[in-house]
């Protein structure tokens, strides 16, 4: 199997290295393009029309100076760093979670998301520090597994936690509510404004586990993501009475 790598810690980061130890170990074709730095928060932004530069680091291995979504299109829409198409792409894997709103702001999943996009199955990997080697494995033990239920509308969300206690469980994302600080810096006649993450609190609910809850109880979370955003039937039904 071709196996395309990316990440958006940036290029030679553990979490990316511990994959290709893994897969390279099962005897799959390793290709990795990674952005030449940290890109964490740039969801599935990518650079429409603007030269990257490219970097390479050994046979199969690149880092570019775009966004991990330009990662995966230049991998898959030309020959320049794969002879043809991979048969997966894998992302991460991640410095921390991206569960619940995460999931949204994530370079990691948004990668994941434009594999799926330019026809690739695509997973995205989280775990916490120091937790690469675990999560690596669980995720090869499984691989065939997750393989089986990807398509052409969802990508795979995977998170394993720190205390992980060998097992998954199927979940849907969760909620969380963010308490962040807008600093002020004046200097001079200019004003600099500066998002400060403080903390979040996370709310679990209803009956289906979500991924919040599952790795708080040492489990690793593994949700299918559309790639388009869905209107629930209540939504829906709503905006049509509206409308009438």
């Amino acid at each position: 199997m071709k196996v395309l790598l990316v990440n958006d810690d940036g290029y030679g980061k553990p979490g990316l290295e511990a994959l290709a130890r893994i897969f390279e170990k099962r005897g799959d074709d390793v290709f990795i393009v990674a952005p030449s730095g940290e890109r964490s928060g740039f969801s599935h932004s990518f650079s429409l029309g603007r030269e990257l530069e490219v970097c390479k680091h050994g046979n199969g291995r690149y880092s570019i100076s775009g966004t991990p979504a330009d990662a995966v299109v230049h991998a898959i829409r030309s020959t320049y760093f794969l002879p043809e198409k991979p048969d997966l792409v894998v992302s991460g894997i991640n410095r921390g979670y991206n569960i619940a709103l995460d999931i949204i702001y994530s370079g990691t999943c948004g990668a994941a998301r434009e594999a799926v996009v330019s026809g690739v199955k695509g997973i995205a990997i989280s775990s916490e520090l120091d937790g690469y080697e675990e999560a690596a494995r669980y995720l090869c033990e499984n691989i065939d597994s997750f393989l089986s239920v990807l398509d052409d509308e969802h990508f795979l969300n995977i998170n394993v936690p720190l205390s992980f206690n060998g097992k998954g469980v199927v979940t849907i994302p969760g909620k969380v509510e963010y308490i962040d600080k807008v600093e002020i810096r004046k200097d001079g006649e200019k004003e600099y404004l500066k998002l400060v993450g403080l903390d979040r609190m996370v709310e679990h609910y209803g009956c289906v586990m979500n991924d919040t809850e599952a790795v708080d109880l040492s489990y690793a979370s593994v949700s299918l993501v559309p790639i388009l955003p869905r209107t629930s039937d209540d939504a829906y039904e709503k905006l049509r009475k509206a409308m009438k």
